[in-house]
């Protein structure tokens, strides 16, 4: 069985490292970064160049996002050229609890509420 497909976005401190490890198991990483230093250098390692948080969801069975903060995981998932452009058939789903996550109020356990309602 071969292994599932990973959209990386966010390849700063935290992420490198992490989608390093990922390609280095034989998972299949198409990345992408707003800088292009640490993208050349997943791509040297067999990951496939993204040109947006779209493009880098295309076709992936999962997607991950390492940000620095709310406001990037907003624009990544939800915005112009966002994750849910290119969502696989059925993501409908996803949509409604991103868009939940998202609207929730912050600072009073919202998100868990988002989550489960």
């Amino acid at each position: 069985m071969s292994k599932k497909s990973i959209g990386f976005i966010g390849l700063g401190a935290m992420g490198r490292p992490m989608a390093t490890n990922l390609v280095k198991a034989g998972y299949s990483l198409n990345v992408y970064d707003i800088k292009p230093d640490p993208v050349k250098e997943l791509v040297g390692l067999v990951a496939k160049q993204a040109t947006s948080c779209a493009d880098a969801a295309q076709g992936a069975d999962t997607v991950i996002t390492m940000l620095p903060a709310d406001p990037q995981v907003r624009e990544a998932v939800l915005g112009i050229g966002g994750v849910l452009e290119t969502a696989r058939a059925g993501a409908t789903r996803q949509r409604k609890l991103a868009a939940r996550l998202f609207t929730a109020p912050v600072g009073q356990g919202s998100y868990l509420s988002a989550l489960i309602a």
